[in-house]
């Protein structure tokens, strides 16, 4: 019999292995600067700067705990939106974001190039809601500048500890 903490290892081996593929099979779909954009869709939330879509004010909630910013995705923001940041100069206070998610069709046989991407962003529990507010404002914006290059993206916040806990929320129809 598998230890308990054997058990969690493989199982999140195989729903790491089940994610990648899935990733895999959306990005063979899409064209390369569509992969570039989703690849970086985690950094502008990370960073909190005027030269990236979405930037609302200074006070809005940034961050994405555990996000690295390696040499290829650097690449690849710099031939999106220029030379004008630079990341490691960007201090990061706190971690708002804790995890994004993406959801939906993509990765399945029912993903095709007219799917939309549906992203969950779990914000830490303590944002009030002024912080909340600029949150929202800035994931509509991406939305926004997302649609402007040919990408449906929505943006769905939540409260990690309550998504941690289980709690039901009402997202949408779909």
């Amino acid at each position: 019999m598998l230890s308990t903490q054997l058990q969690i290892d493989v199982i999140r081996g195989r729903f790491l292995k089940l994610n990648k593929a899935r990733i895999e099979r959306t990005q063979e779909l899409m064209l390369p600067t569509q992969r570039d954009l989703l690849e970086l869709l985690p950094l502008l939330f990370h960073l909190n700067v005027p030269e990236l879509p979405g930037y609302v004010d200074q006070n809005t909630p940034a961050g994405v705990f555990s996000y690295i910013l390696d040499d290829k995705l650097f690449e690849a923001a710099k031939r999106q939106w220029g030379g004008g940041f630079d990341p490691q100069k960007t201090g990061i206070w706190s971690y708002d974001i804790e995890s994004i998610f993406l959801m939906g069709s993509c990765g399945t046989v029912a993903f095709n190039r007219k799917s939309d991407f549906d992203v969950w962003l779990c914000h830490r529990a303590e944002l009030d809601d002024y912080a909340l507010s600029r949150l929202k404002k800035k994931a509509s914006r991406i939305e926004r500048w997302f649609e402007s290059i040919g990408l449906e993206v929505h943006f769905f916040l939540m409260n990690a500890a309550a998504f941690k806990r289980g709690d039901v929320i009402t997202l949408s129809s779909e």
